[in-house]
């Protein structure tokens, strides 16, 4: 084991489907958990991404984006993440 290398607690499902999911990938599960965390945006890099996307419609198209405004979102992705199948690839229509 390379002296980077750690080891994560998990379940036996969780374990099964990451090895499930690494070989139809074709990679290694280390690999998938790195490309899973990688790919992931924490909290504050999701706020730094928000408020450049407000700076620049203010900047091109003149629009301020309000805290009612954001709430409105934030609502309306609940709503689409609620749906049967979102977020599933793959996932029968």
């Amino acid at each position: 084991m390379a002296a980077d290398n750690t080891t994560i607690q998990t379940t036996k499902a969780a374990r099964d489907r990451l090895r499930q999911l690494a070989a139809e990938r074709g990679v290694t599960m280390g690999e998938l958990v790195e490309e899973l965390a990688g790919g992931t945006l924490t909290e504050a890099e999701l706020e730094e991404r928000a408020q450049r996307a407000r700076a620049d419609l203010e900047a091109t198209l003149g629009v301020t984006v309000t805290a009612e405004d954001q709430a409105a979102g934030r609502a309306l992705w609940k709503r689409v993440a609620a749906h049967p199948g979102a977020g599933h690839r793959g996932a029968a229509a």
